[in-house]
């Protein structure tokens, strides 16, 4: 096994050994200034630049996560449905990716008698699902909570999407959501 040593300034030396493998191998090193790190070295926080391509992290890596939170909102029967109580935009590196789209609101209900909702999310304009379990009742006035993991979507494109959650009670009670501010919604960008 053949060897290359390089004689330190003043003292000592450096000892380059080659791997014992067969046939040709190529070590190019950068035409540039710079330390060359080894299995010993800590990378100082100066050098921790620049972004690692998305393509370049496995299946399942999160690329980006966005998190807005919504404001209180009333709505009774009489103010229409689908009226939008949170929202976020997102925009997808890839076309391949995905969006996993979390959601939770806290619901008030100043009503006495029966307060029934539903939440549905929305892409853009479409409507494309139900929110689990968030079809509400509520026989007396009070509060609940509706956290759910709601999609995992598939836009197929690299422009900017919204995601909605739009409310549409029922009946005439006047019904709070994000009940003091406590309201959100998450979309996570997922590597496919």
């Amino acid at each position: 096994m053949s060897s290359i040593v390089i004689k330190g300034n003043t003292s000592g030396q450096i000892e380059i050994a080659a791997p014992a493998v067969a046939g040709t191998n190529t070590l190019t090193l950068p035409a540039t200034t710079g330390t060359i790190l080894d299995t010993n070295s800590s990378l100082p926080a100066a050098n921790l630049t620049g972004t690692i391509a998305g393509s370049a992290l496995p299946v399942g890596s999160i690329l980006q996560v966005v998190q807005a939170i919504g404001s209180e909102v009333q709505l009774n029967s009489t103010g229409g449905s689908n009226q939008v109580i949170l929202t976020a935009s997102i925009t997808p590196s890839s076309s391949s990716n995905k969006i996993l789209v979390f959601a939770g609101t806290q619901v008030h209900t100043d009503t006495t008698g029966a307060a029934y909702w539903t939440l549905n999310l929305h892409r853009d304009s479409p409507d494309i699902a139900n929110v689990a379990n968030a079809a509400g009742y509520q026989k007396t006035g009070g509060e609940r909570d509706f956290t759910a993991t709601i999609k995992l979507d598939s836009p197929a494109t690299t422009s900017s999407i919204t995601y909605t959650i739009k409310a549409s009670p029922t009946n005439s009670g006047t019904i709070r959501f994000n009940y003091s501010n406590n309201g959100y919604i998450t979309l996570l960008e997922v590597a496919a």
